[in-house]
Formats: C-alpha cells, structure tokens, sequence
C-alpha cells in the first residue's frame, strides 16, 4: 500500500519540479544560443572567403568593380566556358587536394 503525501510533501515536490523546469529551460536557452553562434560563425567563415576570392578578382581586373552584377556574371560566365580556364581551375583543385591529404 503506498503512503499518501502530506501536503507540505506536495509543495516541496512541486517546488522540485518547477526548479527542474527552469533548469531545462535554460539549458535548452543556451543551446540554442551556441547554434546560433555556430551558424553565425559559419556564415562569417563563408564571407571571409567571399572577400578574399573578390579581392583576389580585383587585384587583376579592378575595373571589374565598376560592372553590373550581371555584367561580372557574364564575364565568369564565360571564362567557365573556355576549356584551358576550366584544365587551370581543376590542376589547382586537385593539387590543393593533393597536399591537404584529400588524394
């Protein structure tokens, strides 16, 4: 037979859980907080990559800033179409692959 609470029992249990639930709570506060901080940091990784890759655009063509977006594209566009471009773009990848040990 089980022996029935007393009510200061219950209040003491109830305090109990509602100190659990907060706890929860802002354990799950946190971890949303390092998601997005970790999307973030992704996000600023992807646009230091962005600058460095236009910089890198502008210090041979810096008068491609004066371009439409779709004028840039356009010339991109273009120099993806022509084979030795495309033989230049993979000899460096794979050669970037090669000596970071992705084979």
């Amino acid at each position: 037979m089980t022996k029935r609470k007393t009510k200061d029992e219950l209040l003491a249990e109830k305090k109990e859980c509602e100190k659990k639930a907060e706890q929860y709570a802002h354990q799950i506060e946190r971890l949303m907080n390092r998601k997005k901080y970790l999307l973030k940091a992704d996000a600023r990784k992807r646009t230091h990559i962005l600058c460095n890759i236009g910089g890198a655009v502008l210090s041979f063509w810096s008068d491609v800033k004066y371009l439409s977006k779709i004028e840039q594209y356009e010339i991109f566009e273009r120099l993806s179409q022509i084979p030795e471009v495309n033989d230049v773009f993979q000899t460096a990848i794979k050669r970037h692959n090669y000596e970071n040990g992705g084979g």
